[in-house]
């Protein structure tokens, strides 16, 4: 009998370092209101708003399950539905608003601002997923080659690899 529970234990702790990942890859941000003034603190809702960053971000886990899933079809689908009901984006907003509070001025959020609400601003957001999803592949591609260099070096030198 498959134990279900363990291996949504097992994805969860495989596909952590991934989903963080994709969290700092976005671009826009929420707020903590106690380190970020008011005016700075609307601003940033509103460039969350903007840019779409939280969809974006569900979207990219949505991807990241799918990859894993085809990777991995020994586990159910039902293991795979779980894990993303039990994901909720939006609870890395304060996290992403405290870093970009610490990284950004007020000033510099209204010049993203005006940026992102201009016609080419617009333009990147319309773009943005379909660049990540590029992005992700290639990247995805880049590490797959890597670790058969790596694999056949290390079975040059005698050692036999057996997770890579």
């Amino acid at each position: 009998m498959i134990d279900h529970g363990a291996i949504s234990m097992q994805c969860k702790t495989r596909l952590r370092p991934a989903l963080l990942t994709i969290c700092f890859l976005l671009l826009p941000v929420s707020s903590f209101a106690e380190s970020a003034d008011s005016a700075k603190t609307a601003a940033i809702h509103r460039l969350l708003e903007v840019t779409g960053a939280i969809a974006m971000g569900s979207q990219m886990v949505d991807q990241l399950l799918s990859i894993q899933a085809q990777a991995q079809p020994d586990i159910p689908a039902e293991v795979w539905a779980d894990i993303r009901q039990e994901i909720d984006f939006s609870e890395f907003e304060p996290a992403m608003v405290h870093i970009y509070d610490k990284h950004f001025s007020a000033t510099e959020i209204e010049g993203l601002l005006a940026f992102y609400e201009s016609d080419i601003g617009r333009r990147f957001i319309e773009k943005q997923p379909a660049i990540v999803q590029d992005s992700m592949a290639a990247g995805q591609a880049w590490a797959i080659g890597i670790q058969e260099k790596l694999r056949t070096k290390l079975e040059k030198r005698g050692f036999k690899p057996t997770r890579l």
